[in-house]
């Protein structure tokens, strides 16, 4: 099993455990449902305090939250130190977004973010943007593992 996005075997979000912060609706049930069709393990939120429970006794790789879902853990993630930040991605689903704008996610300290509208492709977009920040960061990863051990080459 998968417990790290910056695993090197990572080839798929299959196994990978989400938390789901959407308030419910159609739109909250299509990201649920395309989740599952990837594999993915996914707890859904029923409220943003009942997310703030399950991100304090666990640790998720993948955390996606809805743009006006809970100020308070968007503040969390902005927050959290770097060393954990980095093992964590972050995407923020809204109609106020524009999907894949670096501008945005940076601004929302997210790693990713989609538009409503662009949520007929969520699953390709999701899997194509774990992928792509897994690829990125996995040789920081490893040359900071490796500098941590003492093994600087």
């Amino acid at each position: 099993m998968i417990t790290s996005i910056l695993d090197s075997n990572l080839s798929s979000c299959a196994g990978v455990e989400i938390l789901l912060g959407m308030f419910p609706s159609d739109l909250s049930n299509h990201v649920l449902n395309s989740l599952l069709d990837l594999g993915c393990k996914v707890y859904p939120a029923k409220t943003p305090e009942d997310a703030i429970n399950k991100l304090q006794f666990h640790s998720f790789p993948i955390t996606i939250l809805e743009e006006n879902y809970s100020m308070q853990i968007m503040q969390l993630m902005a927050c959290l130190p770097m060393v954990i930040r980095r093992n964590i991605f972050y995407m923020v689903i809204g109609s106020n977004l524009e999907t894949g704008n670096m501008m945005q996610s940076f601004i929302l300290s997210a790693n990713f973010i989609v538009n409503y509208a662009d949520l007929q492709s969520f699953g390709q977009i999701f899997q194509a943007a774990l992928l792509n920040y897994n690829h990125f960061y996995r040789p920081f990863q490893n040359a900071s593992e490796k500098i941590s051990q003492g093994r600087g080459n």
